[in-house]
């Protein structure tokens, strides 16, 4: 009997591939939770230096004192794209407040940054992010934003397409503990 992988490989039915392949991603995903999940609420929110377009470098401790919202994005991910509209809100309903939208793009570079950031009118601060924070932070996929409270204490985390009215709450929420609530 011929014991090589593609004997006994091409005996295996066929629909017993997939489901290996969903169980070894959830195996990977289990073990890298832990490590890959990013600060939980109620936890510090790890330190966070990003170059915003214009140069300038801004740092998370910049914003202490304030409620901040991290978007990490990219141009080219659809979802991120479909939100914008609703940030843009977002920030406007919150303007003159002590809040502070932050998107952090994982683009390669600057220029289609740039470019989707005076497409859109994004009034609201962007940076490029380097791998190292978005690692601290936990991103695995996109859109995912952290919302940080005035203490500078996560107080939740959103995956993939969000609720833009929820987070308005949150937002609303976490101003009011801040004492920022008019």
């Amino acid at each position: 009997m011929d014991s090589t992988p593609s004997s006994w490989l091409g005996r295996v039915p066929q629909p017993v591939y997939p489901v290996a392949a969903i169980a070894a991603l959830t195996g990977l995903f289990w073990l890298l939770g832990p490590v890959s999940g990013g600060p939980q609420p109620g936890q510090p929110a790890p330190p966070l230096s990003a170059t915003e377009l214009s140069g300038r470098a801004t740092s998370l401790s910049e914003y202490r004192g304030r409620v901040v919202l991290l978007d990490f994005w990219a141009t080219w991910c659809d979802t991120c794209v479909s939100e914008v509209d609703g940030l843009k809100a977002l920030h406007a309903r919150f303007s003159g407040r002590p809040f502070e939208l932050l998107a952090l793009s994982v683009d390669d570079g600057p220029a289609p940054v740039r470019s989707f950031a005076a497409r859109h009118a994004l009034g609201y601060r962007v940076a490029l992010v380097d791998p190292e924070a978005s690692r601290a932070y936990g991103v695995w996929g996109l859109p995912t934003k952290y919302l940080i409270g005035a203490d500078g204490k996560i107080v939740r985390k959103y995956l993939g397409d969000t609720d833009l009215v929820e987070l308005q709450g949150d937002i609303q929420k976490a101003l009011e503990l801040a004492g920022g609530s008019s």
